[in-house]
């Protein structure tokens, strides 16, 4: 699929906070329609060059994706390349190795709409009047409540957050990463730290983007919501869907996620495919099948009833043996225990007991 976008708007601001530890990417007033990947990165509060971390985090991704298709195993090599340069600085630096930062991560693409993520910044899909997906907050309240500790979340402190970027040497963490295929014309896509979400309830988000308002005016009335309320820096980008072409393909692709290197996924057939044609060539290969499945057993039987002719003649024993294993529902072949061995282990045994 090929997703179009109107022209993005950016909000990064230090509010509240004698410094701006925020970071978003592309770079303030430089995104535009054919920008296809974008990142919000909170420099994490109280710990030394958090807007250092930041901007090292949102740069290295954003330079990384800007011509390349993301997938699970490119995003967290670049993860590793941002947590190398994050080790570097530390170690000419050590008084700031509590460096770290959240990432808010999306990219449009041929696949739909990638999404990482770390920390409690959030990504938002909005359809309408309604929240899609947003990103699950890895904050110390909401891993209490998933764990089902609701006394303890409730005295928790809901600024401490349980997952960040910082030098690998520090921490090594994963991102939380996922796939939106369904992507439409005049969806929403809102990347946005906690300096937003936390003074604007989701109620007020949408009822902000289902105004008839221009784009530039609704990311203003979100910022004038912040500067009211928010207590921290905040910083968001807002990007509507324009259009979706869907391109047509008789061929097969490899999935972006899970099992990147093996997966693969039909996307679509071409015009000319002929279902009846198919359905009709495949059972002939069923009846083929069942045909020499038929055959195969028979002369299985026959080689068995022979067999046990010769030896029952020759010891006036009878040696085979069958053992119960159906594997279907379509009735197996009954799993058959050779008859050389059973010999075998009867010879063994007579000898054991002389």
């Amino acid at each position: 699929m090929q997703i179009n976008i109107f022209p993005p708007i950016a909000l990064c601001e230090k509010g509240r906070r004698p410094v701006n530890e925020d970071f978003v990417y592309p770079h303030l007033a430089s995104a535009d329609s054919s920008s296809r990947t974008f990142l919000v990165c909170d420099g994490v509060g109280g710990a030394s060059k958090g807007e250092l971390a930041s901007q090292i985090v949102a740069e290295t991704f954003g330079t990384d994706f800007d011509q390349d298709t993301a997938n699970l195993k490119s995003l967290h090599k670049t993860l590793h390349r941002a947590q190398a340069k994050i080790d570097d600085f530390i170690y000419d630096n050590r008084q700031h190795k509590g460096m770290a930062t959240t990432m808010t991560f999306l990219q449009l693409n041929d696949y739909g709409a990638i999404i990482a993520h770390a920390g409690d910044s959030r990504v938002y899909h909005i359809r309408g009047n309604k929240v899609l997906f947003c990103t699950y907050d890895h904050s110390l309240v909401n891993d209490l409540i998933k764990m089902g500790k609701w006394e303890e979340a409730k005295t928790a402190k809901s600024n401490v957050i349980t997952r960040a970027i910082q030098g690998e040497e520090i921490r090594s963490i994963t991102l939380d990463v996922q796939l939106i295929e369904d992507v439409q014309p005049h969806d929403y896509f809102f990347l946005c730290s906690d300096g937003v979400w936390s003074a604007l309830a989701d109620e007020d988000l949408l009822s902000i983007l289902n105004g008839k308002d221009s784009e530039a005016a609704k990311m203003e009335m979100i910022r004038d919501v912040c500067v009211q309320y928010s207590r921290d820096n905040y910083s968001a980008y807002l990007v509507k869907v324009k259009d979706v072409l869907q391109e047509e393909t008789n061929m097969t692709r490899k999935t972006p996620l899970k099992n990147s290197s093996t997966e693969k996924r039909k996307i679509s057939f071409s015009n000319e495919f002929n279902e009846e044609e198919h359905h009709v060539k495949v059972e002939d290969i069923k009846v083929s099948k069942k045909t020499s499945r038929v055959f195969f057993t028979l002369f299985l039987v026959i080689g068995i009833i022979l067999t046990g002719l010769f030896y029952g003649n020759k010891e006036g024993n009878n040696f085979f043996i069958l053992k119960n294993n159906f594997t279907n529902a379509e009735g197996a072949p009954q799993e058959v225990i050779p008859v050389d061995t059973v010999l075998l282990e009867e010879n063994s045994i007579s000898n054991q007991n002389k």
